[in-house]
């Protein structure tokens, strides 16, 4: 169980600093979680149905995986802090607001079966970030964004096409 004194030896600040950024410790996390969310989401800047077309059509991976990866790999302890050993809530999460911005920037059929799509692509790539970071993130990113390239890929019409 982490103290409010730890958080405020470990920052090297006292109490009253911290009560005047943040009501509790679950404030704190609320709004670090937020910014890591934030962070993330600016990935999706990056996508366009050109940039999509042009990754496709050159077999080269979308332009926000890699960014996304690196982001993981450098901020990993930090990450971590939102998992609590179960990495899949957060990976969700973060899958879940990248559909969202995605589907509002792509402009994606909204038809009956646009939760069942939002809800195969947070599985899919929730489960491969989480299957990654259980990994110790040994598959080098480069290769597993191709391969989340390849499986968006197969699964684009789908994505696209109203039913």
């Amino acid at each position: 169980k982490i103290t409010i004194s730890d958080i405020t030896d470990k920052a090297l600040i006292n109490r009253g600093t911290f009560y005047s950024h943040y009501k509790d410790k679950y404030d704190l996390m609320e709004q670090i979680e937020n910014e890591v969310l934030d962070d993330i989401g600016n990935f999706v800047s990056l996508l366009t149905e050109e940039s999509i077309d042009k990754a496709f059509h050159e077999n080269q991976p979308l332009p926000h995986i890699i960014p996304l990866l690196k982001y993981t790999e450098e901020n990993a302890q930090c990450l971590a802090l939102f998992t609590d050993g179960n990495t899949s809530s957060f990976c969700e999460r973060i899958v879940n607001r990248y559909f969202d911005e995605i589907n509002n920037m792509l402009h994606l059929p909204q038809d009956k079966w646009l939760p069942y799509r939002k809800t195969i692509m947070i599985s899919l790539v929730s489960g491969m970030l989480n299957q990654w970071i259980s990994d110790n993130m040994s598959t080098p990113k480069e290769e597993l964004a191709g391969w989340m390239t390849e499986i968006v890929k197969a699964n684009w019409n789908t994505f696209k096409t109203k039913a």
